[in-house]
């Protein structure tokens, strides 16, 4: 087979897909079938347009690879600029002299899109197997099989219907929406879900890519927010063929097993992205606009972690009414401050929770991974540590069968680090969750 390992991937993707239950989440299902984006469609489409016969990228030169990405990002650029022109022109024939450059831009865009999908293929891989990186499947072997392959496809990527309690914060449902719908079909329809089932409802900005297999990567990012989210889908490929992953997968609303999957994830994006820019492309990304973009979006950050501590006050209290009216002031506060939130809501902030790279969230498994990656030489070993780890309510967490990292019992939490030294002094309490016991520790909440 020309894709090892498609068969039990593709079964992943199926195992990924809620099923049409009764109760909640078959009715949320037939509230939304007519805008649910088909990941096994557009799977099958893929594998069978890519099983055709193709080119390689063996015979270019190093210095040609750099030189195409780097054209077709910068195609990127220039179609998000054009298509944000012909939104605000209001003049007929210069929509229509725009629309044909968008055109003619995207027609060159296409024909680069193959060779650039394969270059970052190879690049990632490269780095990936550098830095020791190959599955703990194999390590009986005498040699290292680097698996799986990372494999993509750029395309338009769809949206991302998330459903959370009104009276908690914590994702019970996610659907994902065909990449054509409008806004005002995704607002008409969190306004129809909320009023229907009595839940929080967000329709978020477009994906920047999905584990699918090819990884779906949305066409419209710019090289170091592809190169990032290449490396973080890859990355739950390979948790999947190991007991983390496949826990997530039988398992996909359970917070900590998101939490742990998702900062693993984030880690090994983050390093890689680091390392094939700086191998590949210095002379491309602008550092200094990356900085400051960083900057600002710690700053973004801040202000959502402030507002989401205040809401979670409010919820743990009951009072909904008030959390969710605050969160409306917070947004138009935020709209003062020159960030943009369409929708600030439970659901928001359930999205973004399991996400390590986003301060909003704070779980002590997030910082535990993290000291597990110091104490890791490479990426190598980190992933192969992580890997194993099994995550249950009732007994300690551990890797390698020996360490404990966090134990949960009757309401109480219990920390300790990598190595089973203390990495901050939390007392055990009683607490309703392990965010909420973390936050009151370090005087958040």
């Amino acid at each position: 087979m020309r894709y090892p390992g498609l068969v039990v991937l593709v079964f992943m993707i199926a195992s990924l897909l809620p099923g049409c239950s009764p109760g909640f989440h078959g009715e949320l299902r037939s509230q939304v079938s007519s805008y649910e984006f088909s990941l096994a469609r557009w799977v099958l489409i893929t594998l069978i347009r890519r099983v055709k016969p193709s080119f390689t990228v063996g015979g270019l030169s190093h210095e040609e690879k750099v030189a195409i990405v780097g054209e077709f990002f910068t195609l990127v650029g220039q179609a998000k600029a054009y298509r944000q022109h012909i939104s605000q022109e209001e003049n007929e024939a210069k929509r229509g002299t725009l629309q044909e450059e968008l055109l003619r831009i995207q027609e060159k865009k296409a024909e680069l899109e193959n060779k650039v999908e394969r270059i970052l293929e190879e690049q990632i891989r490269g780095v990936l197997q550098g830095q020791g990186v190959y599955h703990p499947w194999f390590r009986r072997l005498p040699l290292r099989v680097f698996f799986p392959p990372p494999r993509l496809e750029i395309d338009p990527a769809p949206y991302l219907l998330v459903i959370s309690p009104r009276e908690r914060i914590i994702p019970i449902a996610q659907i994902i929406l065909k990449p054509d719908i409008d806004w005002q079909i995704a607002e008409d329809l969190e306004n129809r879900i909320e009023n229907k089932f009595n839940v929080s409802a967000l329709v978020t900005d477009r994906l920047s890519g999905l584990a699918t297999f090819p990884i779906l990567i949305a066409d419209d990012r710019g090289l170091r927010t592809a190169i990032r989210t290449i490396a973080d889908e890859w990355t739950h490929h390979y948790l999947f063929f190991a007991p983390l992953g496949r826990a997530l997968a039988f398992d996909f609303y359970n917070y900590d097993l998101r939490t742990v999957n998702e900062t693993v994830a984030c880690i090994v994006a983050e390093e890689v992205t680091d390392l094939v820019i700086q191998k590949y492309y210095s002379h491309i990304v602008d550092e200094e606009e990356i900085r400051a973009q960083d900057e600002r979006q710690d700053k973004f950050h801040s202000e959502l972690r402030i507002i989401k501590k205040v809401v979670n006050e409010y919820l743990l209290q009951g009072k909904i009414d008030e959390a969710e009216k605050f969160m409306e002031d917070s947004r138009l506060g935020l709209l003062e401050k020159g960030f943009y939130v369409r929708k600030l809501n439970q659901a928001f902030f359930a999205r973004r929770a399991p996400y390590i790279s986003t301060p909003v969230t704070v779980n002590p498994l997030a910082e535990i991974v993290k000291e597990i990656r110091k104490g890791s030489p490479d990426l190598g070993e980190f992933l192969k540590r992580m890997a194993q780890i099994v995550l249950t309510y009732d007994t300690p967490l551990k890797y390698n069968g020996a360490i404990v990292i966090i134990q949960v019992r009757d309401s109480r939490v219990h920390l300790s680090s990598y190595k089973g030294e203390a990495i901050r002094g939390v007392k055990s309490r009683e607490v309703p969750d392990i965010e909420t016991a973390l936050d009151r520790e370090r005087g958040d909440g």
